[in-house]
């Protein structure tokens, strides 16, 4: 049975290797001496290449090892020269105060440390307190009668026993900090200390007592960009608990464990984190309980790698450039097709589905030419028919806004009649009834979706006379657009969107009453029709959002408003792609929303196609 089976699985093996066998003497001939030659040529570089690079990269990830290693060490004495200040101002104020306790001395030191704070932007305040009473502050106010006694900064300070302590996280400080800085952009350098005070009848008091100055985090992260380990890579502080004092913003601090900093102290590290490698390598500053952590992700201490693999894809790049050169000299009939079917494929993807490949033969080329031009004409058939569909869902979403812009105007309208007839205001009803009359026989216009211009300004000044006639003196109105560009033809509805915008997001917000401006001009090489009102404005931003979402498809639309960004579609299928919608706006002044068309697009009612 085992005899059984091994004859059967060397007879599928022998099969297998029939098949291959007999595929590579089905190649031409020319395929088979191409691959031959490439082959005999390639395959004993590709190995030497491997050999000498691997060797290469070895020694140069050494060296660049050692080098960021020295560098986070060179940056550690950096730090330390520069925290030396900090912890020299704390041990001068201790020594004074140890010398004179007296209250005319505390006044002199309490001017001394509000100067200091004034003149070094990057302390944020100091504060002494003795027996939990503060005695000297600046930029530090009390926020609890409560005694500090029991805050846990002011017992990590006391159980350091004179030593300095580092602290990144001062939050439950129960104080009211008189500038803009937040407590979790703060560092702090403490330091317990005794000092004694005469009491009555000449004793003296032995008074224990605190100091605690803190360190704006802007200061430190200049300091920490002057001395930049690399572009990408990163410094951050730790206590000897590996608890972090002060990090830059950067989520890879925070994800590199115990563990790691403890084996990195005083060397390095190489630690994965999300698949990517990092170096971390740490060294101690002077003051007690602080580390300095330099991070470098691989991509940069590694950097002379990828020299070297330049240098050898360069090299490897030549020998196969000049293999193939060689190799596809004897297949001069076969690269030409192929390079022809590459730049009809090119002229396909810049969007021109007219090309055609043309061969004079029936071989694999001819063949893949042929499949090429159906594949060609079907994704011009495609395009067409996306394009049809995109069109057809435009004129549907238009003629939704157009329907969801009756009913609602309409209820305003009805409502406001209701009341004017209830006041016995006869005549105002049948001026409303009128325009109103004549705001639907415009908006029909007999199903056409293109009017002139001037059935446009009709349309919109009846729609603005009756919301004059429901607002009463909440706003004015003005229409000017100049006698001889009232016969433009214009789409349809393009202009009381706008004006009704200028209603109810401009003129409504303000308390003061309002002024909207329709107007029409001739600006360079475009005619300008614009809606203008004095109300709330808008944002900065909100502006750059708006104008940034009218370039968007359709899908993409958020926060612009339906109406605004179809008006301006539709404006510019009818005049073409040159035509644009500017919005113009600042805060509690004014906004401006402007067709720009092209005088070349501009058509007439008399030259109008009918």
């Amino acid at each position: 049975m085992i005899y059984n089976e091994k004859r059967t699985r060397d007879t599928k093996e022998q099969r297998e290797v029939g098949l291959i066998k007999k595929a590579i003497y089905n190649m031409k001939f020319q395929t088979r001496l191409v691959l031959l030659f490439l082959v005999c040529a390639l395959l004993p570089f590709g190995l030497s290449a491997v050999l000498i690079g691997n060797y290469m990269i070895k020694t140069d990830t050494t060296r660049a090892i050692t080098n960021a290693t020295r560098t986070v060490k060179r940056i550690s004495s950096d730090l330390d020269v520069y925290l030396h200040t900090p912890e020299a101002m704390i041990s001068y104020y201790i020594a004074v105060l140890q010398q004179d306790p007296s209250s005319r001395n505390l006044i002199f030191l309490g001017e001394s440390v509000n100067q200091v704070c004034k003149t070094n932007p990057g302390i944020a305040g100091i504060m002494v307190a003795a027996d939990g009473e503060i005695l000297i502050r600046a930029n530090i106010e009390r926020s609890s009668r409560d005694s500090m006694l029991q805050e846990e900064w002011y017992k990590t300070i006391t159980g350091a026993n004179g030593e300095t302590v580092f602290m990144g996280d001062v939050n439950g400080r129960k104080v009211i900090r008189n500038t803009e800085e937040a407590e979790d952009n703060l560092i702090s350098i403490g330091r317990s200390f005794t000092y004694v005070q005469n009491g009555r009848e000449g004793h003296e008091i032995s008074r224990d007592a605190v100091i605690i100055l803190d360190i704006s985090h802007s200061v430190v992260k200049e300091r920490l960009d002057i001395l930049s380990i690399s572009d990408n890579g990163f410094i951050f502080f730790v206590d000897d608990d590996n608890h972090i004092i002060y990090a830059p913003d950067n989520p890879v601090a925070y994800r590199i464990d115990s563990d790691t900093l403890d084996r990195a102290d005083g060397s390095y590290q190489l630690t994965q984190i999300d698949g990517e490698e990092y170096l971390v390598a740490s060294s101690r500053i002077s003051l007690p309980g602080c580390r300095v952590v330099g991070v470098i992700p691989s991509s940069e201490y590694e950097s002379g790698r990828r020299g070297i693999l330049q240098i050898l894809l360069m090299s490897g790049t030549l020998f196969v450039f000049l293999a193939v050169v060689l190799a596809f000299g004897f297949s001069h009939s076969f690269i030409v097709p192929l390079t022809e079917m590459r730049e009809l494929m090119d002229g396909v993807e810049n969007g021109d589905f007219s090309v055609r490949y043309e061969s004079a033969y029936n071989d694999e080329i001819g063949e893949l030419g042929d499949h090429f031009n159906s594949m060609v004409e079907r994704m011009d058939d495609l395009v067409n028919r996306l394009q049809a569909e995109k069109q057809f869902r435009l004129e549907a979403e238009l003629q939704r806004v157009q329907e969801q812009i009756k009913p609602h105007f309409l209820y305003n309208t009805l409502d406001t009649i209701n009341w004017l007839a209830r006041a016995g205001e006869t005549d105002e009803v049948v001026k409303m009834v009128e325009a109103l009359t004549n705001m639907f026989r415009l908006g029909l216009s007999q199903g056409k979706d293109y009017i002139t211009l001037r059935d446009e300004i009709t349309h919109v000044s009846n729609y603005l006379y009756i919301q004059k006639a429901r607002y009463g003196k909440k706003f004015t109105y003005k229409i000017d657009v100049p006698e001889e560009w009232v016969d433009l033809m214009v789409p349809k509805l393009i202009l009381q969107p706008l004006v009704e915008n200028s209603i109810y997001h401009g003129i409504k917000l303000k308390r003061e009453p309002g002024c909207i401006l329709v107007t029409g001009s001739v600006e360079g090489e475009y005619f300008r029709l614009s809606v203008w009102d004095d109300g709330a404005g808008m944002s900065k931003e909100k502006l750059a959002r708006m104008q940034e979402q009218l370039d968007k498809p359709a899908e993409d639309i958020h926060d612009l408003g339906f109406g605004l960004y179809y008006i301006a579609k539709r404006v510019q299928m009818y005049y073409g792609e040159g035509t644009r919608m500017v919005v113009e706006s600042e805060e509690g002044v004014y906004t401006s929303v402007s067709l720009l068309i092209p005088l070349e697009a501009v058509q007439r009612e008399d030259t109008q196609d009918v």
